[in-house]
């Protein structure tokens, strides 16, 4: 019983970890000389981490920052958290870019 107190203390302080990286990497791409591309990154390691709190709070950041960018409609579009509404809009939005995508 004490390893598995051990093994979930250790995964917590790397999650706990994880966020703390990513806070850092979400701050940088507020910065002067930042575009989408590193909005996209950030927006991707959340995602690859299970970060989605973080992913969703990128994804709102990029569709209000970036409006023609692809990925953060299509994240919005497909994260979990976002409401009915965000879902169609971002839905609508990629329709727009992209009419003839089939994965749309």
């Amino acid at each position: 019983m004490a390893k598995l107190n051990a093994a979930f203390e250790d995964l917590k302080k790397a999650e706990d970890e994880n966020t703390n990286a990513l806070d850092k990497i979400i701050a940088s791409t507020r910065l002067v000389g930042s575009t989408s591309f590193h909005s996209e990154l950030a927006l991707d390691l959340a995602i690859k981490n299970n970060l989605t709190a973080q992913a969703y709070e990128i994804t709102k950041y990029m569709v209000e920052t970036y409006p023609r960018d692809f990925m953060g409609w299509k994240a919005l579009w497909l994260i979990s958290v976002s409401t009915a509404e965000e879902k169609e809009l971002a839905h609508k939005k990629l329709l727009e870019q992209d009419p003839f995508n089939p994965t749309v």
